[in-house]
C-alpha cells in the first residue's frame, strides 16, 4: 500500500450454529441460528499506524449442557434412606446389609423424580442471541505504545424465560 493513501477493507462474514442437548428422555436442536457478522476499518493516513474501526455481528448463546441432565432426563434419587453408622473415620457403606429398614426405627425410603419432572421445550423454540456494535480508534505511537479507545453496545433481542408454576 502507497503511503499516504487511505485504505478501507470491508469484511463481510456469515456463520450458521446449531446445537443439540440430548438427555436419557428428550433431545431437543436448537437450529437455523444464522449470525451475519460485517466490519471496516478505516486507515486515514495509510501509514497503519492510525485505524478507525466499526464492526456490526449476530452471536448466539451457548445453552449450558446442565440442561440436558436437569430437563431432559428423568434424575431419580431415593431420599430418607438410614444406614447404620460406620463409626468415626470410617467409609460409608451403603450396601443393602447396612440398611436400617422401618421396622428397626428407619424411616421408609422415597424415590423421587418421574417424567412429571421434565420440562417442556416448545416447539420451534430457539437460541437466545444479542447483536453487538462496536466502534472505536486506535493509534500507535513510536516505541510501540498505543493508545486504544472503542465504544461496545449489545442488544439481546431473544431471550428465554421459564413459565410461572402456575400456568
Amino acid at each position: 500500500m502507497d503511503a499516504g493513501r487511505a485504505h478501507y477493507p470491508i469484511k463481510p462474514g456469515l456463520r450458521f450454529e446449531q446445537q443439540a442437548e440430548t438427555g436419557n428422555a428428550f433431545r431437543y436442536v436448537f437450529s437455523h441460528n444464522w449470525a451475519p457478522r460485517i466490519g471496516i476499518i478505516v486507515d486515514p493516513t495509510g501509514n497503519r499506524k492510525s485505524k478507525f474501526f466499526a464492526n456490526w455481528g449476530r452471536f448466539y448463546e451457548k445453552i449450558p449442557l446442565d440442561i440436558a441432565v436437569r430437563s431432559f432426563s428423568f434424575e431419580t434419587s431415593a431420599d430418607n434412606g438410614y444406614y447404620k453408622d460406620p463409626g468415626a473415620g470410617q467409609p460409608v457403606d451403603l450396601s443393602p446389609s447396612n440398611y436400617i429398614p422401618v421396622a428397626q426405627g428407619g424411616n421408609s425410603p422415597v424415590l423421587l423424580g418421574s417424567p412429571l419432572f421434565a420440562e417442556n421445550v416448545y416447539a420451534g423454540t430457539r437460541s437466545q442471541y444479542q447483536d453487538e456494535v462496536v466502534g472505536g480508534y486506535e493509534h500507535e505511537f513510536r516505541g510501540g505504545m498505543t493508545f486504544s479507545g472503542r465504544f461496545v453496545y449489545r442488544h439481546l433481542r431473544r431471550f428465554w424465560r421459564t413459565r410461572p408454576a402456575s400456568m
